[in-house]
């Protein structure tokens, strides 16, 4: 229904707790996008990463975890 994104409530209740600091904007040759937040109340900040979407990370990513034992 929504793709993976909010609803308008949902984004509404969203802001409505979180300020939206600082971003890295999409990008599409690398795959990177990430957010900076901050709750209003507690003034905690939170990073949010969302990393590629290109399939040859898929296997990177597992020979990282099972095979290396790292992380990404």
């Amino acid at each position: 229904m929504f793709d993976g994104d909010f609803s308008p409530l949902q984004a509404k209740q969203f802001f409505e707790r979180y300020d939206l600091l600082e971003y890295y904007p999409k990008d599409n040759s690398k795959g990177f996008h990430a957010c900076l937040f901050q709750d209003r109340e507690s003034k905690e900040h939170i990073l949010a990463i969302r990393g590629s979407f290109d399939s040859a990370d898929y296997t990177t990513d597992f020979v990282n975890l099972f095979k290396d034992s790292t992380n990404p």
